[in-house]
């Protein structure tokens, strides 16, 4: 490894360990939690970005939490918090 490598690796861990759950990234530890749509097939959102089309898995660190958009066409969006403490989510979409 070149010396501004090593400088770069020993950055990125001293920001690391600043975090107050630095050892989580490191185990490997990830939470999986199913996403559900009533009716099925509803587009999920992150930051205006899709992320997937419901059923699907999304896995999160433990502690961490995210706000997400669910929509489909002719029904109203609804936002969903995802703090992976429920295994599975099902979200209920009304008609516009």
């Amino acid at each position: 490894m070149t010396a501004a490598l090593l400088r770069a690796n020993r950055r990125t861990f001293a920001s690391l360990r600043r975090h107050r759950n630095y050892r989580l990234f490191f185990s490997g530890q990830v939470i999986s939690v199913t996403l559900k749509s009533i009716p099925p097939k509803a587009r999920f959102f992150h930051f205006g970005k899709e992320i997937g089309t419901a059923p699907f898995v999304l896995e999160l660190k433990p502690g961490e939490k995210h706000a997400y958009e669910a929509g489909l066409p002719g029904y109203i969006t609804r936002k969903v918090l995802v703090d992976g403490t429920k295994p599975e989510i099902t979200v209920g979409l009304r008609k516009e």
